[in-house]
């Protein structure tokens, strides 16, 4: 039977170490590395299609029937946030701000556009702010799960080896949220604390 390189035979066997560490630790983490970005990459193209509704280029260029399927595939995905009027409010939205999106601007200076510098007609077109918001905070949320897991290492040590699930999170988001951590008041937290946990005992003279 023909063997191919780097496979092993039925009877042979990794007798030292190093040869041991290749085959199970670095080739294995090769594979991981390699795989992953692919992964990453179709994940991002998938959710960049979905939003496509809300690109400025779709809403400048497209049809209408083309722009409404999109908006409807988009509902369907989020059927809990997103209602079944938001094709024809997206519809409504382009023929309101044709000119702003002549401009081609990106995804984030559209909300800034509807939320902030028009805020007034921002609740008239409540369901496009929903989009554009959920297509701004997908990719963060993504992130942040990710730079808690690269801090598990840090965190849980074999000293916390017994650790709970609650402290275990707790000490996840102040890592990870060093930055606005470090702004807080410890004492006033302390305070806070013990004033919250204190036994009110009531003693009768």
């Amino acid at each position: 039977m023909k063997r191919h390189f780097d496979e092993l035979s039925q009877g042979e066997r990794l007798s030292d170490g190093e040869s041991r560490f290749r085959m199970n630790v670095f080739n294995a983490s090769l594979d991981i590395i390699n795989s992953q970005p692919s992964q990453r990459f179709t994940s991002m193209r998938e959710a960049n299609e979905l939003f496509q509704a809300i690109h400025p280029g779709t809403l400048n260029r497209a049809q209408d029937d083309a722009l409404h399927q999109h908006a409807q595939r988009l509902v369907d995905h989020f059927s809990r946030d997103l209602s079944p009027s938001s094709p024809i409010q997206l519809l409504a939205f382009r023929a309101c701000f044709k000119t702003e999106l002549a401009k081609e601007p990106s995804v984030k200076d559209m909300a800034k556009m509807l939320i902030v510098d028009h805020s007034s007609m921002a609740a008239t077109f409540s369901e496009v702010c929903t989009a554009l918001l959920l297509y701004i905070t997908v990719p963060v949320t993504v992130a942040t799960a990710e730079r808690s897991f690269s801090k598990f290492k840090l965190i849980k040590t074999y000293l916390r080896s017994s650790m709970g699930q609650e402290g275990l999170s707790g000490l996840a988001t102040l890592s990870t949220e060093n930055s606005r951590a470090r702004k807080f008041d410890l004492s006033s937290v302390v305070d806070d604390f013990a004033q919250r946990k204190a036994l009110k005992i009531n003693f009768k003279w």
